[in-house]
This record gives C-alpha cells, sequence and structure tokens, in this order.
C-alpha cells in the first residue's frame, strides 16, 4: 500500500502541467486563450536555455518574481500558519526576506549560468520547500538556513559552521551542549560496532523472531539467544543516549539563534563568525553550483537534479538504455513528496509572473 502512494505520487509529478522557461513570451499579445498557454510538460532542459529577460532590466524582474512569491504565499496561507515558522505570513516580515533572497539567486544563477542555466523562479520555488524563506529553519539531522545544508556539506562549499567556528565560548548560550555533537559521533560508531558484530540479528529479526518462538514451543534454546538480547538491549540504550544527545545539540543550536535578526549588522556579524549557514549569499551560491552540476549529470532533467539535491544524486542513477543519461527519482516518500511539491511552488510562482 505504502509502495503503491509513492508511485502515484512520482507519477502525479511527472504529469503535473510545468510552464517550463516559456515564461517570458507574452501569450495574451499573442492572442491565446487561457487553455491554449504554455501548457506543454518541459523537463528536460537544454545547457544554454536563457529566460532572463532582454526586453527589462533584471532588477525589474527581480521585483516582479519576488512579488509573484509573496502572492504565493499570501494567497495560500494569509491568516494561517505558514510551514516551519508556524506563524501566519502578516506575523513576519517576509518582504525583506524574498526581496533580499530573490536578489542573491539572480546573480547566483547568472554566476553558475555558464555550467548549466536554471529558472531563477525554480530555485525560489525549492528554497520554498526546503525552509520556507526561514533562516533559522533546523532539521532533525542538524541541516540549517534558507538551503537546509548539513554541516559537513556547508564546510565543503567554505562556509563556517558550529563545528569550524573560532567563536569564543562567553559569546554562546550553553557552549556545554555543543559536546552532544561530539557524543552524537561517538554513539553511532558504537551503533555501527553493535550491529556489525551481530550482522544476522539486525539484518532479519523476524526470521530469529519465528526461530525462537519454535524454540519455545519446543522446549529448547536457541544458541545464540541471550547474547542476541544483550545486543538488542544494548542497541536500545544507544539509541536512547542518541534522541537525548540530538536533543541537546538541537537546542544548542536553537538558543543561539534565538532572538537574533540577520539584518541587524551586530547579530548578522555574530552569525557569521557562528554558522554562515544561516544567512543568504553562500548557501545560495552552493545551492546553485550543487544544482547546476547535477543538471549537467543528469542531462538537464530538472526533476531527477532537484530529487538528487533531497537525497544524493549517486541516488538517483539508472544504468539502464536510453534512461542512463537522465537518471531517475528515487524511490522515497521523502524525495517524490519534496519534487511534487516544488512542482506545484514553480507552477504557482509562474501563474503570477506572468499575470
Amino acid at each position: 500500500m505504502e509502495r503503491r502512494k509513492v508511485l502515484q505520487s512520482a507519477v502525479a509529478a511527472l504529469i503535473l502541467p510545468w510552464y517550463g522557461f516559456r515564461t517570458w513570451a507574452s501569450t495574451e499579445a499573442a492572442g491565446l486563450s487561457q487553455p491554449e498557454r504554455d501548457s506543454e510538460i518541459s523537463i528536460i532542459l537544454p545547457q544554454k536555455s536563457n529566460t532572463l529577460p532582454t526586453d527589462e532590466s533584471l532588477d525589474s524582474y527581480q521585483y516582479r518574481l519576488y512579488r509573484a512569491v509573496l502572492s504565493v504565499i499570501h494567497n495560500h496561507y494569509s491568516g494561517k500558519p505558514m510551514p516551519i515558522w508556524g506563524k501566519a505570513p502578516e506575523e513576519v516580515d517576509l518582504e525583506t526576506r524574498i526581496k533580499n533572497i530573490t536578489y542573491w539567486v539572480l546573480r547566483s544563477v547568472q554566476k553558475h549560468s555558464a555550467t548549466y542555466f536554471i529558472d531563477p523562479a525554480w530555485i525560489m520555488a525549492q528554497i520554498m520547500e526546503e525552509s520556507f524563506f526561514y533562516e533559522f529553519a533546523v532539521s532533525w539531522s542538524f541541516a540549517s538556513g534558507i538551503c537546509q545544508f548539513t554541516m559537513p556539506t556547508a564546510e565543503k562549499f567554505g562556509m563556517v559552521t558550529p563545528r569550524t567556528s573560532r567563536i569564543s565560548e562567553e559569546r554562546l548560550k550553553h557552549p556545554e551542549r555543543a559536546q552532544a555533537l561530539d557524543r552524537l559521533k561517538a554513539l553511532r560508531k558504537r551503533k555501527n560496532k553493535v550491529r556489525s558484530k551481530n550482522k544476522e540479528l539486525f539484518s532479519n529479526q523476524s526470521k530469529l523472531f519465528k526461530e525462537s518462538l519454535r524454540h519455545h514451543i519446543r522446549g529448547t534454546t536457541l544458541t545464540r539467544a541471550e547474547s542476541w538480547l544483550n545486543a538488542l538491549q544494548e542497541m536500545d540504550s544507544i539509541e536512547e543516549s542518541m534522541q537525548s544527545n540530538r536533543k541537546k545539540y538541537m537546542n544548542f543550536l536553537r538558543s543561539n539563534y534565538e532572538g537574533k535578526d540577520i539584518f541587524d549588522h551586530n547579530d548578522l556579524d555574530f552569525l557569521q563568525q557562528l554558522d554562515e549557514r544561516v544567512v543568504y549569499k553562500k548557501p545560495i551560491e552552493a545551492m546553485l553550483k550543487i544544482m547546476t552540476r547535477y543538471m549537467r549529470g543528469r542531462n538537464g532533467n530538472i526533476l531527477v537534479a532537484t530529487a538528487g539535491y533531497n537525497s544524493g544524486l549517486s541516488r538517483t542513477y539508472y544504468p539502464y538504455a536510453v534512461y542512463e543519461p537522465y537518471g531517475k527519482i528515487p524511490n522515497y516518500e521523502e524525495t517524490v513528496s519534496y519534487v511534487s511539491k516544488i512542482v506545484v511552488n514553480h507552477y504557482e510562482i509562474l501563474q503570477r509572473l506572468t499575470e
């Protein structure tokens, strides 16, 4: 049942009309009625396709794009809590945020267009799904910021993270809780060791449970029953400790983000020394660098490149016949949902851009 739901979602993402990259043409000027407007699916896109305007300034398009994104949010969430934020749009200064994000998206699109051109509206739609434009969004895996970078990935792109920060402890809230990250690392190693030592147990617990019941009925004992029970209890203890340390480190991050304003000079200085993932320029540039590389790696298949951003490009590989160069959307519910939402976000933004 679950597999069928995932496949249905994947099909929905693929057949949903996407307005592609012809958004600059005025369909009204051409005399087309609404049903006749750009309705073809445009998924596999050429490397040099460039929809940046030639008949208007970049600043003018930037304004229209940010207004289109705001319109989507206010149309669908006015008076209701937004995802991630838990607040209504009226309670948040979205205008300043989206205006600044749009600025950096456009400049980064231009900067990396030689690798592969990506519609700025698509990147805005993607950021909307990643974080809903909330700079202090933090995931359970400690991915932070509007582009949701984990610390290892952010560091590869030259960003300061709490792991590499040299900010003094006196300036931090609950600095002792930062040690929870090291404990988590040690616990993961211990967990992997227990799993490796008991491969048969953790690879097929159902089979071993049935075998144990058969021994119980016969009045006998499974040879390794005691050691396996000890391993299961040890694993439970490890996972409980991991949960506790994960909460501590999450609290460390959130307490140091709390009350900060990236548009305040002093707060921005602090955050840039602590965690550059929560500001705009570097994360957006890194996102574009990744997406343009993935577009090139999957021959312009925008859906698969986007799925790769969520789950890793290697998981989109499909070594079969004509499909190999373009890859596939991996069969993970989270990734299928992610891509499907971005398709809709993009569609909604483009509807307003062409009004």
